[in-house]
């Protein structure tokens, strides 16, 4: 199956689209290459070879509520995304039982502003690792399975059959913007992948001059676990989450220690990336003008990461001016790297915004764990 990249594909006027081409007498030579194509609701694709060579795009005419809930799946033994290719949905699920290949310019992005968790023991996000220790030199599908079926005990069970993309997407939808899966290797090469969760499974993983960005798409102004707080004509504070957030001044002495009282503690819920930063407190009440905090990025590779020139980033954003007073700066998100190794020189941000002039109080930083495999499986 071709579709040339100056073709266009529009679904728009269908609420489902799948296109699916069928592995002939176990064909590992088949080819499904797509080139644009606009979507509703959602759009599956299924097939060996998988090239994505044209953008995959939600229109811009969609309403900001109707775009976060749209999704585009993929399932591929090997799938590339094409140069300067946009996939832009509100969630995106990429699956290989072989490799992902992210090609210059490739850009994966959601539609989704913000995520924000503000449920206590809530259940940890999907993770792929097996936390019994039973790995080999590659994630195991039956593996992956069973890790879905425990996570999401209520989901389909004993059907590993059917195709993958059917079973685990509305779980994932619920934990993550984007999550790119390969139960191989995973190639990103100068690419961008931009929304409020981005979880990322594979074997092995190569970044060279790329992005994984969730800066200020955490919890939205106002909102968290550790909003920001206000005390009558103080700025607004900043964010909490791996630290304080930063109490909104004051131009005189008079109400300083209200001030000071006024700002919201660090919080902690186990070794896992659960929880975003949470957004700075607004100046104007209603207005939404303190910073949202970072995302959350997961990182879980089986073998080795090796990292080049790239960032990883869940900073908070800064707050506005308000009439009178400043707002509060978001906390930085939480990012986790797991993996056997870790090779190359990058960055990695999680670092709270500024407040904005007026009295606002500064994000707090967030949170970043780094594990290695040996050490973070039950039986190691």
């Amino acid at each position: 199956m071709h579709i040339d990249r100056d073709a266009v594909l529009d679904f728009t006027k269908t609420k489902k689209a799948m296109i699916y081409q069928h592995n002939v007498s176990n064909n590992r030579e088949s080819i499904t290459t797509i080139g644009r194509v606009y979507f509703k609701e959602l759009l599956a694709v299924k097939g060996v070879n998988v090239n994505l060579i044209g953008d995959i795009k939600v229109p811009s005419s969609e309403s900001a509520t109707e775009s976060i809930n749209t999704m585009f799946v993929v399932e591929a033994e090997h799938l590339k995304v094409f140069d300067k290719v946009t996939i832009r949905s509100g969630f995106q699920m990429l699956h290989a039982n072989e490799t992902i290949e992210l090609r210059p310019g490739a850009k994966v992005e959601s539609t989704r502003k913000y995520m924000c968790n503000i449920h206590n023991n809530a259940p940890d996000l999907y993770t792929c690792m097996d936390n019994h220790g039973k790995w080999g030199d590659k994630i195991q599908y039956d593996t992956l399975i069973d890790r879905f079926n425990e996570q999401f005990p209520g989901s389909q069970k004993n059907h590993k059959n059917i195709m993958l993309m059917e079973y685990m997407w509305e779980g994932l939808k619920s934990n993550y913007t984007t999550y790119i899966q390969s139960l191989g290797n995973l190639k990103m090469d100068g690419n961008l992948v931009k929304g409020p969760r981005i979880g990322i499974c594979a074997s092995n993983v190569q970044m060279h001059e790329s992005t994984l960005d969730t800066d200020g798409h955490g919890c939205p102004s106002d909102f968290g676990f550790g909003k920001g707080q206000k005390y009558g004509s103080c700025g607004g504070s900043g964010g909490a989450n791996g630290g304080f957030g930063g109490y909104g001044g004051l131009e005189h002495d008079k109400y300083h220690d209200k001030c000071t009282d006024k700002h919201p503690h660090a919080y902690y819920n186990g070794l896992m990336a659960n929880y975003e930063g949470s957004g700075g407190s607004s100046a104007d009440p209603g207005k939404r003008l303190g910073g949202a905090g970072g995302g959350i990025i997961r990182m879980l590779v089986l073998n080795e990461l090796r990292a080049a020139r790239s960032t990883i980033k869940a900073n908070g954003g800064d707050g506005q001016n308000g009439e009178k007073n400043g707002s509060g700066g978001g906390a930085g998100g939480t990012i986790q790297i797991l993996s056997s190794s870790l090779k190359g020189e990058s960055q990695v941000y999680a670092k709270g915004g500024r407040g904005s002039d007026g009295g606002g109080g500064g994000g707090a930083g967030g949170r970043l764990f780094i594990n290695f495999v040996k050490g973070f499986t039950h039986d190691a």
